[in-house]
């Protein structure tokens, strides 16, 4: 992760059920596990949990957070199928083939194909975290995909506002048949019931 000059190399652990729901616990390497931070995202709100004490996330991180899970979806493809997806095609661009994407659960998004059809590139903005103007992001994603997976890039990352933000190496992948349906939901920390779970 890019902090300004300064980067940050985060251990993060992630399930995501596309357009659902997302936790993700990260962990700064030099400290272990230990330090461990958990953020839950789901429908009805965000959470972080700290040194073991849980926080409501105010609205305008907790839809940025789900902004930027939804590019999970995305890569996926099947999820273009989904009922009320609008996909058009782009003129190509430096040899590569685009789709327009508008998704109900996703912001806009555009995304960009090799000769191959290795998905490469992706744009779209998302909320800014703080409220303030929406925030550019482009995606690169590795020709080189995850072992025995071969869809899913090896790494990627992210530039927000022309600056660099995240680069994510995925040492593990596992997709999960969900038989069409989402799978059930973390509990918030509440307690409170999922909806429709």
């Amino acid at each position: 992760m890019h902090d300004g000059s300064r980067e940050i190399l985060l251990g993060v652990a992630t399930a995501v059920a596309p357009f659902a729901w997302a936790r993700s616990a990260s962990w700064i390497r030099t400290e272990g596990m230990a330090a461990e931070r958990i953020m839950l995202i789901r429908t009805d709100g965000g959470w972080t949990q700290r040194d073991g004490d849980w926080s409501a996330m105010p609205a305008a991180a907790v839809a940025h957070e789900r902004a930027q899970f939804a590019i999970y979806g995305l890569m996926l493809l099947s999820p273009l199928r989904d009922a009320g997806v609008v996909v058009s095609r782009l003129p190509d661009r430096e040899g590569l083939r685009g789709l327009a994407v508008a998704h109900p659960k996703a912001p806009p998004t555009q995304l960009w194909f090799d000769s191959a059809a290795r998905l490469r590139e992706a744009r779209n903005a998302v909320p800014d975290p703080e409220g303030g103007a929406p925030v550019s992001q482009l995606f690169r994603f590795s020709a080189e995909a995850v072992p025995n997976y071969p869809k899913w890039p090896r790494r990627l990352s992210i530039e927000q506002n022309g600056k660099p933000y995240f680069d994510l190496a995925f040492t593990r992948f596992r997709a999960v048949p969900s038989g069409g349906r989402a799978p059930s939901a973390p509990p918030d920390p509440s307690g409170a019931a999922v909806p429709g779970g």
